[in-house]
């Protein structure tokens, strides 16, 4: 397979029309293009098998024309029968792990518009429909958390959300969904960026590719970490209808989660050490250091080593 450009083709079938420059040849550059277009659309609806529905290749539904990944988790094809039966401690293998992440290298100049060069593979495959997409980011792209920043110190992907955009580009880069542990990408889970890794394009990536997932355990990763519940999960979209029709109800995207901090782990400790104290169930008298205190010693060790990372 050649590595040379279609452009780089085509002057090559220039030359060798001729190679003297005393011949006229109408330009066919564009025709070129559009062939080229036209042959990779056909290519994936007679490998997905769409050649055979008598209502033509338009009846294609979003994501059918994608490969799943053969090594996650599907419920009637790859687990064994009372998979979900399973002890809490083993019900790691069964869950599908899922990753998010996006490439600010894949710009795209503002040449056309989705009117004037619609897509021939629109929400077939990869990316999410085109003009359902650009709705959505009119009505709710704009919106951005009040406390978005305020639990992350210097977080790029957070802070690019901020950013200005750069004239002349039509996208500032693409996020996507994937499977974390075999890098297989979802149907329907690529979106434009227009100003770093916002929360709604990256909750807009990641709800559409839900829709093509078959889960009941999930695991999330990414630069803007999202916690989903698999069985909150109606309840979720429920509230996020009632938020997109009125702003006053309480924001799902907000983050509800309070993690421990060192304080309250160090008193929570201490208590316990105390009550282990007067059931004798403690170390000896005679010993200085207790289990608790190494525990306490270990953990002011961690953050220490965290701290001194994020400084380098």
């Amino acid at each position: 397979m050649s590595k040379a450009s279609a452009r780089e083709y085509y002057y090559t079938l220039e030359r060798l029309t001729d190679n003297t420059s005393t011949v006229e040849i109408p330009g066919r550059y564009r025709e070129l293009l559009r062939m080229i277009h036209q042959w990779r659309l056909l290519k994936v609806l007679k490998r997905h098998g769409r050649g055979h529905d008598p209502r033509g290749y338009r009846a294609t539904r979003s994501g059918e024309c994608t490969l799943p990944c053969p090594a996650c988790p599907i419920p009637g094809i790859n687990l064994p029968e009372g998979w979900f039966k399973v002890p809490r401690i083993k019900r790691w293998i069964y869950r599908l792990f899922l990753a998010m992440d996006a490439n600010f290298r894949l710009v795209h100049l503002k040449v056309s518009s989705e009117d004037a060069d619609p897509g021939l593979v629109n929400g077939y495959q990869y990316f999410v429909p085109s003009k359902k997409f650009q709705q959505d980011l009119v009505q709710f792209g704009n919106y951005t958390s009040e406390n978005s920043t305020q639990s992350c110190n210097n977080h790029k992907a957070i802070g690019n959300a901020n950013m200005r955009r750069e004239a002349g580009l039509d996208s500032t880069g693409v996020a996507a969904t994937s499977c974390s542990r075999h890098g297989m990408k979802l149907p329907c889970s690529h979106v434009d960026l227009q100003v770093g890794e916002r929360f709604f394009n990256m909750d807009y990536s990641f709800l559409s590719s839900l829709m093509f997932a078959a889960f009941i355990l999930l695991l999330m990763g990414g630069d803007v970490l999202l916690s989903y519940d698999p069985e909150d999960r109606q309840n979720w979209l429920k509230a996020v209808e009632r938020w997109e029709q009125d702003q006053t109800n309480p924001n799902p995207y907000q983050s509800t989660v309070h993690p421990p901090t060192l304080s309250s782990v160090r008193l929570r400790l201490a208590k316990e050490e105390e009550e282990a104290l007067k059931a004798n169930q403690a170390q000896e008298p005679e010993r200085e250091t207790s289990l608790y205190s190494i525990i306490l010693e270990g953990l002011e060790m961690r953050e220490l080593q965290l701290d001194s990372q994020q400084s380098s």
